[in-house]
């Protein structure tokens, strides 16, 4: 063997040695962190009572009570207050809102999300079950539809024609739900949503021609 091979090949072999040193070396791979525990909120569903304008859901020592709905047979709304009674110790508050379509309870049973409603604003509040009172600001919009899915609030876009070719938009919204913190907005979830819906991307509000066609576009007001 000549001197030249034998030189490539020492280096070759040491080459490897070393890689395999290296990974024998290498730190243990760090564990994920698990995200933040979510409301992993359920909906409530509400029982008519026997006067037939009080609807009544319990959430293990909760109780929760709405009256005066649109429709005692098939009711899509109450004019509220939402009160909300902890059984056992014989506590009840108030929760302040009218027309509410929809309540929802955190499985540790702390919060309470209440959608209601006002003319064409739809309203999202937090609510502490054992006071009644706001834990994060009130989320107030203009959507077609309002879905809460695992850690996710998600608020559809929507779109008020102005003329036959052009409406005022409002953005979509995805926020992600986690414990002991306010709701996050999420950007790029929120940018594709808008863009799904509408045919465009945007914040905020903004003058569409065309929408939720292919040939949607911005344009100036």
């Amino acid at each position: 063997m000549s001197t030249v091979s034998a030189i490539y090949r020492l280096t070759a072999v040491s080459l490897v040695i070393a890689a395999l040193l290296a990974c024998s070396r290498q730190e243990p791979a760090e564990r994920s962190v698990p995200n933040e525990t979510p409301y992993g909120l359920q909906m409530l569903k509400f029982q008519r009572q026997n006067d037939g304008g009080t609807f009544r859901a319990v959430a293990d020592s909760f109780e929760f009570v709405l009256r005066d709905p649109d429709d005692p047979e098939k009711p899509t709304a109450w004019e509220g207050p939402l009160e909300i009674r902890e059984l056992p110790a014989g506590r009840a508050c108030r929760a302040q809102m009218s027309l509410v379509t929809e309540v929802y309870v955190d499985g540790e049973l702390n919060t309470s999300l209440v959608r209601s409603y006002s003319g064409s604003i739809s309203f999202v509040d937090f609510v502490d079950v054992r006071t009644c009172a706001q834990q994060w600001p009130q989320l107030a919009v203009f959507t077609e539809r309002i879905t809460v899915s695992g850690d996710r609030l998600i608020v559809s876009p929507g779109c008020e024609a102005a003329t036959p070719q052009r409406s005022l938009c409002s953005a979509g919204q995805v926020l992600k739900l986690q414990r002991d913190r306010a709701p996050v907005l999420l950007d790029v979830e929120s940018r594709k949503l808008t863009k799904d819906v509408v045919g465009v991307e945007f914040v905020g509000q903004a003058w569409v021609e065309s929408p939720k066609t292919a040939h949607a576009k911005l344009v100036t007001p």
